[in-house]
């Protein structure tokens, strides 16, 4: 009993936990940014494509007023995607309606793609990218729990590896493996009224932790 019990608040907490991730991006994809540009304005990736396809100059291409209203409109439909998936997760476990699986499973999907953008902005740091782990899994860990046995009997185990992932990710950026975040440091100074070489220490001892 108390283990079903305890299932029961798991499941249901991974599933609002689903939802503030889609509703957060949603937030920021209709009201703020996303690192779209990072792909679209990448010169030694896309100049070939653009100048073959479009045939146009790469400068011509990143200024145009065409292109940056294409970009917007792209982040502006995956914020309303992301809104869909969102209450989507809230009455999956309850409907089991494909169409709800289809808008949570390709909000995940672009949950992935976010990442690798985040990544890509961060000069390819596979940290970067790892740290977002929970955010774009934790929509199919959901759908799967509900889906595969394995996946249900597993929970707990899967999304305690997903927190091990994202500490470490974390971790190597406080250790010093990746360049610590000077954002990181000021907020410790601030916080903590200590000088930045403790204030380094500090975070060194954390990411150890």
């Amino acid at each position: 009993m108390v283990t079903q019990i305890n299932q029961f608040l798991l499941r249901n907490l991974l599933r609002f936990s689903v939802f503030f991730i889609f509703i957060g991006r949603a937030w920021q994809h209709l009201f703020w940014d996303a690192p779209y540009r990072a792909l679209f304005w990448d010169e030694s990736l896309l100049k070939p494509v653009v100048e073959l396809l479009l045939d146009t100059t790469w400068y011509d291409y990143v200024t145009s007023e065409t292109t940056d209203n294409m970009i917007q409109n792209i982040i502006f439909c995956t914020g309303v995607l992301y809104v869909l998936a969102a209450f989507s997760s809230l009455f999956y476990a309850r409907f089991r309606n494909k169409i709800l699986k289809c808008f949570i499973l390709f909000g995940g999907f672009n949950l992935f793609l976010l990442s690798v953008l985040l990544m890509k902005d961060k000069y390819y740091h596979f940290a970067q990218f790892f740290e977002h782990s929970i955010q774009f899994m934790l929509p199919f860990v959901f759908v799967f729990s509900l889906d595969k046995q394995w996946v249900y009997k597993n929970l707990s185990t899967v999304l305690k590896l997903l927190i091990a992932i994202v500490f470490v990710s974390h971790g190597l950026y406080a250790v010093g493996y990746y360049p610590v975040p000077g954002k990181f440091v000021d907020m410790i100074i601030s916080i903590l009224s200590i000088s930045e070489t403790n204030a380094l220490l500090f975070l060194h001892i954390a990411g150890m932790l």
